[in-house]
């Protein structure tokens, strides 16, 4: 048998849509798909924490050390973010006042750490949503 790994973990938890972020400090893991295979892997590398603490507790940390990088939306810099989703193959637009982002073409894993800053921060969504649409309207540079 070999040691388990946190990151390891963590990558074939997104891997399978898993997602891991913080809400009141506490860690929230979920995965919301629509096919029933895909369920069941996450549940099942999810599994491999559910009742260990001491890995609960290390999956917390790697996530709240995500989280310190950009510690509220003044630090948030929606620019950069639109140029490391389209760093990734992404892409996006802005229709009918709707931010939509493309990310058919992009890696799972690496689209996870990309959209991890915006989850549970509806404030830095909506800088995102708002540079897309000054960039459309010509009045801010593309991200390149």
């Amino acid at each position: 048998m070999t040691d388990w790994n946190a990151a390891t973990w963590r990558a074939s938890f997104l891997a399978v849509g898993g997602t891991l972020t913080l809400h009141d400090g506490e860690l929230i893991a979920g995965w919301r798909l629509d096919n029933p295979e895909q369920d069941r892997a996450a549940a099942d590398v999810f599994r491999e924490i559910y009742d260990n603490p001491a890995r609960f507790a290390i999956v917390r940390k790697m996530v709240e050390a995500v989280d310190r990088i950009y510690p509220n939306a003044d630090a948030f810099d929606a620019t950069a973010w639109l140029r490391s989703l389209a760093a990734i193959g992404g892409g996006y637009a802005l229709g009918a006042g709707r931010l939509w982002l493309i990310v058919h073409e992009c890696d799972w894993i690496a689209l996870g750490d990309v959209m991890r800053p915006l989850i549970g921060h509806p404030e830095r969504v909506e800088a995102v949503r708002a540079t897309v649409a000054a960039l459309q309207l010509h009045e801010a540079e593309a991200p390149s």
